[in-house]
């Protein structure tokens, strides 16, 4: 029996290896800039980070498809995707300023800006990721007021609902479901 996969999983992980071989062909282009001043931990985590990403894509991609990652492996990951994406953004924005002083080719120029975009949407998804997921914890808490407007809107369907010529039963008619 053949297999089926999503098509777009593929996609997924060729761009996960193009944007990790970008980030270390950046940071090594940077490192080769004399005049720029190197922040401490940053360009060495990115290049780690990107290599480590690498190898487990590679790894994904050669494995076999029932193969799901662990909850502990997912557990670890996460937090070091927030330092990665927190280095990107902001040794991308720290050498935005050292430019100006520094000869920087044009290739180097258009990666540095590619990965400025990048890292500036993975921001924003994490600023949506964790909105999410405070409306979620939110929405477990009983405030009173929500609960009144709850209850107002219970009481008023249950009497629209026992009505003989609400919309339901009108449906119900047409379509002879019998309650």
């Amino acid at each position: 029996m053949p297999m089926y996969y999503n098509p777009i999983l593929p996609v997924v992980d060729v761009i996960r290896l193009f944007i990790s071989f970008l980030i270390i062909y950046f940071v090594q282009r940077m490192e080769q800039i004399k005049c720029l001043d190197t922040p401490s931990w940053k360009p060495t985590y990115m290049k780690f980070f990107s290599t480590v990403v690498i190898i487990l894509t590679t790894v994904g991609m050669l494995s076999d498809p029932s193969f799901e990652l662990s909850g502990a492996a997912v557990a670890v990951g996460v937090p070091l995707n927030m330092i990665m994406i927190y280095a990107v953004y902001t040794y991308i924005r720290d050498l935005e300023h050292q430019f100006k002083s520094c000869p920087v080719s044009q290739t180097e120029m258009n990666i540095h800006e590619f990965l400025k975009f990048y890292s500036l949407i993975m921001v924003l998804l994490v600023g949506l990721a964790i909105a999410a997921l405070v409306g979620i914890v939110l929405a477990f808490i009983p405030f009173p007021k929500y609960i009144g407007i709850q209850n107002y809107c219970n009481t008023h369907q249950a009497r629209l609902l026992s009505t003989p010529n609400s919309a339901p039963d009108k449906y119900r008619k047409s379509v002879k479901i019998k309650k």
